[in-house]
């Protein structure tokens, strides 16, 4: 998933991610913030919240890291109010 990221193939470190899913293997936070920061890089914030979700949903708890990440993509995206309320619920999860 790493490689994926880093090389910006979306597409395949989902792919990735869904295989390990269906392996039943259970991503820890690490793995779905390194998924995260790949959308983030090429400004879709609408992937990488999805992604947010997702992780929310499995229970896989966002540290800071998650939501700055989330913050950044805003940023590249040039949308300054979605990376304050994203901001607004990093403070509120207590992260600062």
């Amino acid at each position: 998933i790493n490689l994926c990221a880093r090389e910006r193939k979306l597409e395949n470190a989902e792919k990735w991610y869904s295989a390990m899913l269906s392996a039943g293997i259970e991503p820890d936070v690490k793995a779905v913030n390194t998924l995260i920061s790949a959308f983030a890089q090429v400004g879709d914030v609408q992937g990488a919240e999805r992604l947010f979700a997702q992780m929310v949903e499995q229970g896989i708890v966002p540290s800071s890291v998650t939501y700055n990440t989330l913050v950044n993509a805003c940023v590249k995206a040039c949308d300054v109010t979605r990376a304050e309320q994203w901001m607004s619920q990093m403070r509120d999860a207590g992260h600062t």
